[in-house]
């Protein structure tokens, strides 16, 4: 039932347009893609921009949030090849070519550190090019000077990368982009007292106030000051509040505050959201396994399969909790 499902929601677009107002229906589609990309709703995205395509197979748009998706779920081919496809439909489209840039960027380093001198200069060639090619066509470009400036930085002149990021900043105060990449730079080179400071003052400039506001946890988490941690989080939940990772990493924080039943009480609200999200499921099971007991997930998950026989995969997971409790006794 479920691949009949959306066998017909992908030749939905195909009927609507024989009603005609194809370019009403693509504009519909995206704008919902677009809104399950930004709540991580990424199965139900990625039918809706599948949808864009089967009308229109030259949507530039739908390809880059196609790539978003697959760069968020650590897919990184197939988000370089549909940020490609992207640029190649528009080319200037150069927030696209900017993250292309970018992972090359992370694979000149990698290269770099594997000993790969060649496989190094070869991505960084590629790094080179999309900034050329950005840079070519709007030399002011906020995305491209960021990328810029995170190759001065590679290559060890980071005193200028941070004059240049500054700039950028000192024009647009809200560049998220430049912003993380300036605040890295502040906490890599004994600089963390401006970390901050530089993470609030650009939230309320900013439209992607959820990408710092997230960045400030981390920052917060890595250096142990969860309550702060919490508090950031807790407001990125109140405005996405169907976002899983979010609700998970506010748990986590009450965790490390010694607020046990607290991080429960955050998980299983998740749950309440989208009760037929298995993977919401498989995260208050694993929390309940560490936390409470085998025993205690293992109930967890034998109510939810009664009530929701339709989630298979929790069977896996519960003779797997089977398994770790039967290896204790």
């Amino acid at each position: 039932p479920e691949r009949l499902l959306i066998f017909a929601l992908l030749l939905l677009p195909l009927v609507l347009i024989g009603c005609g107002g194809a370019e009403e229906h693509k504009a519909k589609y995206l704008e919902r893609g677009k809104q399950y990309f930004e709540s991580e709703n990424y199965d139900k995205a990625r039918i809706e921009l599948k949808n864009v395509l089967q009308i229109d197979p030259n949507t530039a748009e739908a390809y880059f949030y196609l790539a978003r998706m697959d760069e968020a779920q650590g897919r990184v081919g197939s988000a370089i090849t549909h940020y490609q496809r992207a640029v190649a439909l528009d080319p200037d489209l150069l927030e696209a070519r900017a993250r292309i840039g970018g992972f090359f960027l992370l694979q000149s380093s990698a290269e770099r550190l594997a000993g790969n001198r060649q496989g190094e200069q070869q991505a960084l060639t590629r790094v080179k090019q999309e900034v050329g090619d950005i840079l070519s066509r709007q030399p002011d470009h906020p995305d491209g000077l960021t990328l810029s400036a995170s190759v001065m930085a590679r290559d060890g002149d980071v005193a200028g990368a941070v004059a240049q990021l500054e700039q950028i900043i000192e024009r647009d105060s809200g560049h998220s982009g430049a912003v993380m990449v300036l605040a890295n730079l502040y906490e890599q080179h004994d600089m963390p007292d401006r970390v901050v400071p530089l993470l609030e003052q650009s939230l309320s400039a900013s439209d992607d106030g959820r990408s710092l506001r997230l960045h400030l946890a981390q920052y917060y988490m890595r250096n142990q000051q969860y309550r702060a941690a919490g508090h950031v989080i807790s407001e990125l939940i109140a405005e996405y509040p169907r976002v899983i990772s979010y609700r998970s990493s506010l748990a986590y924080c009450y965790v490390k505050l010694g607020r046990v039943d607290d991080a429960e009480k955050v998980l299983r609200e998740s749950v309440q959201f989208d009760p037929d999200d298995l993977q919401r499921y498989l995260i208050l099971a694993e929390f309940l396994a560490k936390r409470k007991g085998v025993e205690s997930a293992i109930a967890e998950l034998n109510g939810v399969i009664k009530q929701r026989p339709q989630l298979t995969e929790l069977q896996f997971a519960l003779a797997k909790l089977y398994d770790k409790d039967t290896d204790r006794s």
